[in-house]
């Protein structure tokens, strides 16, 4: 797991905890301390947000559309990477000349 990801995944903890112990600290309060991560982090404090508000827990999924979940993030992730490595192309190519 890379270095962000992990950094990420705490800061994403440590909301959770501070939403456990009652304390209530929107996502743009929260994300003030970490400016450097903020447009990383938002969408994933946005997520914990929207699931505890609708109902205190994460909602259980039908496999089928889990399924479809799954596949779509990894075809939105092979896209990315696709485009990252078309511009690293392009990049190498223009040196090349």
């Amino acid at each position: 797991m890379g270095k962000l990801k992990q950094v990420i995944e705490s800061k994403v903890e440590e909301y959770i905890n501070l939403l456990e112990q009652d304390k209530d600290p929107t996502v743009e309060e929260f994300i003030k301390q970490y400016p450097n991560l903020a447009s990383d982090l938002r969408p994933r404090l946005e997520v914990v947000r929207l699931l505890i508000e609708d109902g205190k827990e994460i909602p259980v999924m039908e496999d089928t559309i889990r399924q479809r979940l799954h596949a779509l993030f990894w075809k939105k992730f092979n896209e990315s990477k696709k485009t990252r490595r078309l511009k690293i192309k392009k990049d190498l190519d223009k040196l090349d000349k």
